[in-house]
Formats: structure tokens, C-alpha cells, sequence
């Protein structure tokens, strides 16, 4: 009894570790999460859902679960989900004429809508989406004008802050013109101007916060802190690839090692596949992506990465190309699944290696046969192989 006591406690706690990687759902009545929304200076998302549709079922197993997109939603939306056959559901139908699901909604705390569409998502898609969402929502017009007039308020230059930040609007100069003027406020205050201001790990206030940091995390919370700061140094690699600056890369790479110094290899390798590949470097650009590949060899997303990123971005060199056919066997080696397999072929095929494709796929599909398991996608693949052949 004691055994199966135990596993239960284990299958419970896995499962809570899994669920709070993803989307907090607040369990709100809608009109509660849109004053909260109203309170917080944020749009609510919300999932509307029925208990029998597949998508939704899919969205909610395979997207709000993952952690990148709760990371993501979690700092930046109230996040509700409204089963439409509940009298909650029916009576936000009622007002916003749901018709179809799953119907996803980003609304602002008035209740106007600023993002709506029908449909499930995968979780990069989603958070571009949710991205879109956010700018969409620029508040920073009502903020604009009172700081026109002289008013130096802490609220007042808080929210024009975030509300600038929010839209992708330059904050920099407000901030630090705030911060040198040596408002009369708490040091507390102070500290969560800092945190709000913070956009890039090229600037002034990266330094304040992190000068600061257990302070900051103590007030603001410590995984927020930490996704603040990953969110300023992402930015950061983006500038240096837009201004095409190596120097600031380099930078940026340090800055990582001093605020996120357990993922700063990770983030490094990223970084430089990232810059490298924009700027076609091919040398180091490959050297990038071997050294993503050495660090993290066991990981399937880290061959999905390298793979996409190499035949989305040098499909005409033979040397990668090659490496991509090389990983994506990997790849299958390690898990042995359909999307892999998939994947594998689509590789092969752009080397013309059909063959010796056809091969891995007859193999696998033998495999999926022993199993009494279908094997009509397996099939598929077969057929599209020899037709090329």
C-alpha cells in the first residue's frame, strides 16, 4: 500500500510541475479578470473552449502546456479559460458572439477587443500572435500627454514607461531622464522603476538591476526577474544584428554570463547562430551551431533547432547541408518518431538523398508494423521517396 501511496504522490507532483510550466489560468468570472486587466495594464487572453472539441483538447494538451509559451503569457496577459457550455461562457458569448472553437481573445480591461482569431496554434505561432497583441495595444497615448505638461509623478512616468515598452515604443530617454532627476520616492519604488525600465542589456539601467538584484527579485519576484532579464538580452542580439555589430554581440554575451550564468552557454550558442546566420558568415556560423549541437547532444529540440535554422539558411552549402542530413538521423535515432522521420525525409530530400532515406523509413517502418501499430503514414513517405527516385 505504501508503494502505490508513493506513486501517486510522484504521478500528482509531476504532473503539478508540468501544468506550472505553462499558462496560469486564473479561475475568474470574465468581468473580474477584465478589472484585474484594467488594474495591471494588461489584456486579458482567453482561451474559449467546449469540453468535445479536438482542437481544443489538442491547444490545451500540446501549446499552453509548454514552458516557453507560459513564460511568456504568464508575465504579460491575465490568462482565463471559459468552457462556452458554462454559464460563465454562455453569458461572455452572449456579449462577443462566439461561434466557433477553440476562439481565442486578447481584450483590453474596457472589454474593446484587440486581437481575436478561430483556431488552435502551435506555440511559436501563438506567442507571435500574443506579441502582435501587445503592440496592438498601445496605451501610451494616455500617458503622453500629461508628461507633455510637466507631470513627474511616479504612477504617471511608471505607466508611460510600460505602456511604451509594451507597444515597442523607445522608453530609454524617460527612464533615465527619471532616474537622474532623483525623484522623491521610496527606494522600493525605485527599485520596481528599474525592473519596469529595463529593455535592453546594452543600457544603464541592465546595470541597476542587476547592482540591485536580489532586492528587485525579492519585490518583483525572482522568475520574473529572470525572464526580464533574458527578454532584455534577446533584444540586445537583436540590435547588434540589425546594426550588423559584432562588438555588441560580444557584449551582450558577457552581460549573459553575469545575469544568466546556468544558461549562458545555451544562450551564447543561440546567439551567435543567430547573428551569424543573418549576416551569412558561414564559418562561424557553423562553428555556432556545432558547439549548440556538443552542448546539448541528448535534447531533440536542440537537432529540430539546428536543422530548421540550416536548411532555412544555407540549403546551397553542401558542408551544412550535409551536417543536417547527420543530425536529422540523430534526431531519429533519439526518439524514433513520426515527426523525426518526417523531418529526416524532408532533409534527405533536399540532398537528393533519396535512397538511403527510403532505407530509414522501410526500417522504421518495419518496426511500427511489429507493434500491430498503423503504418499508412509510413507508407506515404515510401511512396513520395520512390516517386523521386
Amino acid at each position: 500500500m505504501s508503494r502505490i501511496l508513493y506513486l501517486l504522490i510522484v504521478i500528482v507532483l509531476y504532473n503539478l510541475n508540468v501544468q506550472a510550466q505553462g499558462i496560469e489560468f486564473l479561475e475568474v468570472p470574465w468581468k473580474d479578470a477584465f478589472a484585474k486587466a484594467k488594474e495591471e495594464q494588461k489584456l486579458v487572453f482567453i482561451d474559449c473552449y467546449t469540453k468535445w472539441c479536438g482542437p481544443c483538447k489538442a491547444m490545451a494538451k500540446n501549446t499552453f502546456t509548454q514552458k516557453e509559451v507560459g513564460d511568456f503569457f504568464n508575465e504579460n496577459f491575465i490568462n482565463l479559460k471559459l468552457d462556452m457550455e458554462g454559464e460563465d461562457g454562455v453569458t461572455f458569448s452572449h456579449k462577443y458572439a462566439v461561434s466557433a472553437y477553440p476562439t481565442l481573445y486578447f481584450i483590453d480591461g474596457e472589454g474593446k477587443i484587440v486581437k481575436k482569431f478561430v483556431g488552435g496554434r502551435q506555440p511559436d505561432a501563438l506567442i507571435s500572435i500574443a506579441k502582435d497583441a501587445i503592440k496592438s495595444n498601445d496605451q501610451s497615448a494616455k500617458f503622453e500627454e500629461n508628461y507633455n505638461a510637466g507631470d513627474r509623478s511616479y504612477d504617471l512616468v511608471l505607466g508611460y514607461v510600460k505602456a511604451l515598452n509594451a507597444a515597442g515604443k523607445p522608453s530609454g530617454k524617460i527612464a533615465n531622464d527619471y532616474i537622474r532627476s532623483k525623484p522623491d520616492i521610496t527606494e522600493d519604488q525605485l527599485l520596481v522603476f528599474y525592473f519596469e525600465a529595463l529593455v535592453e542589456s546594452d543600457s544603464r539601467i541592465f546595470n541597476l538591476v542587476l547592482d540591485h538584484r536580489n532586492q528587485v527579485g525579492k519585490l518583483v519576484g525572482f522568475q520574473q526577474l529572470q525572464q526580464k532579464l533574458a527578454a532584455s538580452l534577446d533584444a540586445s542580439v537583436k540590435k547588434a544584428i540589425q546594426f550588423e555589430s559584432e562588438p555588441l554581440l560580444d557584449e551582450t554575451l558577457t552581460n549573459a554570463k553575469r545575469s544568466i550564468p546556468k544558461d549562458s552557454e545555451q544562450f551564447s550558442f543561440e546567439s551567435k547562430m543567430s547573428f551569424y546566420s543573418a549576416l551569412r558568415q558561414a564559418d562561424k556560423y557553423r562553428e555556432a551551431y556545432k558547439g549548440y549541437i556538443k552542448s546539448d547532444a541528448k535534447n531533440s529540440k536542440t537537432y529540430n533547432k539546428v536543422i530548421s535554422s540550416i536548411t532555412g539558411t544555407f540549403d546551397d552549402n553542401k558542408e551544412m547541408m550535409a551536417d543536417a542530413e547527420k543530425y536529422s538521423e540523430k534526431l531519429f535515432d533519439l526518439t524514433e518518431d513520426y515527426a523525426s522521420l518526417k523531418l529526416l525525409v524532408q532533409t534527405f530530400s533536399m540532398n537528393g538523398s533519396y535512397s538511403k532515406a527510403l532505407s530509414i523509413v522501410e526500417k522504421a517502418k518495419e518496426k511500427i508494423a511489429k507493434k500491430g501499430e498503423n503504418t499508412s503514414q509510413y507508407e506515404a513517405l515510401e511512396g513520395f521517396l520512390k516517386s523521386k527516385m
